[in-house]
């Protein structure tokens, strides 16, 4: 049994003797504290919280009065006080008064007249405790109250409004409190008749207009329709001082209601016309609905589907595993998973099953969208073998097949690196650029990349290859030169995925190369050796025409004058035609 509680007195007196004489007469009832002066007691107080106390006026250091103002200046100290003092002037009741003492006993203190007023004063402290309590906690519900809650006074002046009501129509408190609630929310056209539902509550009471709606103005312009439900409050006289209204945002509700219907004759539509299995269970695996492609899927007529639970639609093996996906779908609200329904016939066929918690008939149901896999798995199966078959050349491949991501790290390298450099597929891909590729070839990768993502554009860079003479280390520390193709890979949705690229040997196409270049620039040394001697023949030729001729023309001049008998006349049977 729970022990009653007792009230705590803290009594103050310099004189000792009275301190036992209080503590006589109330220990019976009550739980005494003391203090034998002012300074003791603001002590005493901060640890202990009395329910009252007995204050002596007349003691050295901080008399009472002080005391007891100390005592009242804060919310955390501001217990009852009983001055309890000798003089009994008006001027030292005043002067309590103004410390702020409840209540006021004379010395010598009467046994009876001190328990009579402790009495009283801590009941009324109860009371007061109580009415405070109360009146916080009336205050805590207002302010949680998911509804909107104001109260309006005869003139419709605002007096309370709750946090629901402020965050509805976007003001602070401060801002409503005091304002004509008609003037500043209700809507103009409307303003008449809340008015005059208003003015019915006030004479004929809440019940002539217990439920109401109107459209009420939010500071931001928008309008709201608001469902109310109004009582009221009355004085002592049975007179209504204020009306109280409870009110919730119905505007959602009231436009979604039609959509809402509309809604459902779409779900309907979808449900009956979709071409994938839809199904509606309730919580425990029994079908309530099924669209006409469940029952094409299953083989099985709409009312035999609903004589069926979820789980006879699945095959023996696979249910364990679906008692598993409904739990995870009562954690997480939906789900999907793959599963083999069994048809009418037993022959079985692979879905996707999509769950989803829903209301149905305001109970929570499962909604369940199964998709007939079967073409999807045989070209899964396919896939697979396709991707065995590429990889299998791809290992088997002389080229090394690689793949990059935007950050120059490989993911994938063909085992072909193996003869190309020396080194495993997974030594390679744990390499850095500045083990594996020579210093310019880094900058040739390097500036192929960023030059790729700073031009790529969507749709444009699919069919894009990049070709680069890349120089490799080997194991053994010899360069291997090799010829890169690189390509970009984009998912369907146009994102960048990889870079696919196949690295190729050129190391003899090198030397070839290197054998041409040297070859070429031995020809051209021969033909600058041949064109040397053409111009040497020239300069000979030239001369000896030089040497030839010049005899010859004087020769020839002095024929000429011979002939023309300029130098006189020649006998005739010597003269020959000169050519």
């Amino acid at each position: 049994m729970l022990e009653q509680y007792r009230s705590r007195i803290l009594v103050v007196d310099d004189d000792p003797v009275n301190v036992r004489l209080v503590e006589a007469q109330l220990v019976n009832e009550y739980d005494i504290v003391t203090a034998f002066s002012g300074e003791e007691a603001l002590k005493v107080l901060a640890q202990e919280k009395p329910d009252l106390i007995i204050l002596d006026v007349m003691m050295p250091g901080i008399n009472g009065y002080e005391t007891c103002r100390h005592i009242k200046s804060s919310k955390e100290t501001c217990f009852i006080v009983i001055i309890v003092t000798a003089l009994s002037s008006r001027d030292d009741r005043l002067e309590g008064i103004r410390a702020g003492a409840d209540d006021f006993l004379a010395k010598p203190i009467d046994r009876v007249e001190l328990i009579t007023r402790v009495r009283n004063l801590l009941k009324s402290k109860k009371l007061h405790d109580k009415l405070i309590a109360e009146s916080e906690r009336a205050k805590k519900y207002l302010e949680v109250a998911g509804s909107m809650i104001v109260a309006l006074d005869v003139h419709g002046t605002v007096v309370l409004a709750n946090a629901k009501c402020c965050e509805v129509l976007g003001y602070a408190g401060s801002e409503l409190i005091g304002s004509n609630w008609f003037s500043k929310i209700i809507l103009p056209e409307h303003r008449q008749d809340m008015l005059c539902y208003f003015n019915r509550i006030l004479e004929d009471g809440p019940e002539s207009v217990e439920y109401s709606e109107s459209y009420i103005l939010t500071r931001s312009g928008s309008k709201k329709l608001i469902s109310w439900q109004n009582s009221c409050m009355k004085d002592s006289s049975g007179k209504i001082t204020t009306v109280l209204g409870s009110g919730s945002d119905i505007t959602e509700q009231r436009n979604t209601g039609q959509k809402i219907k509309e809604s459902e004759e779409k779900f309907r539509a979808l449900f009956e016309n979709s071409v994938d299995s839809v199904m509606i269970l309730n919580s425990d695996g029994i079908i309530l609905e099924a669209n006409h492609a469940a029952c094409k899927m299953l083989g099985y007529s709409r009312e035999e589907i609903l004589l069926m639970s979820g789980s006879d639609l699945i095959t023996p093996e696979l249910r364990d595993k679906c008692m598993e996906n409904a739990a995870r779908l009562m954690e997480k609200g939906q789900d999907m998973f793959e599963t083999i329904y069994v048809r009418k016939d037993s022959s079985r066929v692979p879905v996707e099953i999509n769950v989803k918690l829903i209301d149905y008939n305001k109970e929570t149901a499962i909604l369940s969208n199964g998709r007939d896999i079967t073409e999807r798995k045989l070209a899964e199966r396919n896939l697979k073998k396709s991707e065995e078959k590429f990889r299998l050349l791809a290992e088997n491949a002389n080229d090394v097949i690689w793949t990059m991501d935007k950050h120059c790290r490989f993911l994938y390298i063909s085992p072909s690196v193996m003869k190309l450099r020396g080194y495993t597929p997974e030594e390679a891909r744990n390499q850095v650029f500045g083990e594996a590729f020579t210093p310019d070839s880094i900058m040739k990768i390097e500036s192929a990349v960023n030059s790729f993502f700073a031009d790529m554009q969507p749709g444009e860079m699919q069919n894009h290859s990049e070709v680069l003479e890349i120089g490799q280390f080997h194991r053994n520390g010899h360069v291997v030169w090799t010829e890169a193709v690189a390509r970009a890979v984009f998912s369907n949705d146009g994102e960048f995925q990889f870079f696919l690229g196949v690295t190729r040997d050129i190391s003899e196409r090198k030397k070839a190369e290197e054998a041409i270049h040297k070859y070429t620039r031995d020809l051209s040394k021969a033909n600058e050796a041949l064109k040397s001697l053409d111009r040497m023949k020239d300069e000979f030729i030239s001369n000896l025409s030089h040497e030839l001729k010049t005899p010859l023309i004087s020769i020839k001049g002095y024929s000429e004058l011979v002939h023309d008998e300029v130098l006189g006349p020649l006998i005739k049977n010597r003269r020959m035609p000169c050519t």
